[in-house]
C-alpha cells in the first residue's frame, strides 16, 4: 500500500487488462475462472471492476456471486446498495447471502429497503446470516426508535 491506496502498478496492470478485455469475467465460459477473476479484481480495487461485478451478481453459480459481492464490498460504491439488498434478501446460497448482508453496511445512511433486508436476515435459517445481519445493523448509521422496535 502507498498512503492508503493500492500499489499504482497493480491498478495500472489491472486497467490494462480491463481495457484490452482479456479478463472480462462474463466473457469467460468456465465459472471457476470467472470466480477467480472476480477475486483478482477485488484485490486490485479498481473502480473499472464495478460493472463486471454488478453483472456477476446475477450469475447462476454461487461462487461467482460470492466473489462479485466481495468486489462490490471492497469498492464501497453506493450505487450497488439496491442490488446488494436484493441479493441479501433472496439469494439461495448461504455464503453469498451472508456476504451480501455484510456488504449492506457500506452506505452512510441506509435506505429503508436496506434496513428491511437486514431485519429480514435476522430471521434467516442460517445462523451465520443472522450473525452478519446483527453486526451490520450495528454498523449502519443511527437506527431510529422505530427500527429498534422492529428489531426487538
Amino acid at each position: 500500500m502507498v498512503r492508503g491506496r493500492p500499489y499504482p502498478w497493480r491498478a495500472k496492470c489491472g486497467r490494462r487488462y480491463l481495457d484490452r478485455r482479456t479478463i472480462v469475467p462474463h466473457a469467460v465460459p468456465e465459472p471457476f475462472v470467472q470466480a477467480a477473476i472476480q477475486r483478482a479484481l477485488r484485490e486490485l480495487r479498481l473502480t473499472d471492476a464495478f460493472d463486471p461485478a454488478m453483472r456477476a451478481l446475477s450469475h447462476p453459480l454461487g461462487a461467482v456471486r460470492l466473489e462479485a459481492v466481495g468486489v462490490v464490498g471492497w469498492l464501497k460504491d453506493e450505487r450497488a446498495l439496491a442490488q446488494l439488498a436484493r441479493v441479501a434478501a433472496g439469494d439461495t446460497d448461504p455464503d453469498v447471502h451472508r456476504a451480501a448482508v455484510g456488504s449492506l453496511g457500506l452506505g452512510l445512511e441506509p435506505a429503508q429497503a436496506i434496513v428491511d433486508a437486514l431485519l429480514s436476515a435476522l430471521r434467516d435459517d442460517v445462523w451465520q446470516v443472522r450473525e452478519e445481519a446483527a453486526a451490520t445493523l450495528g454498523k449502519v448509521r443511527g437506527p431510529s426508535p422505530r427500527r429498534v422496535d422492529r428489531i426487538a
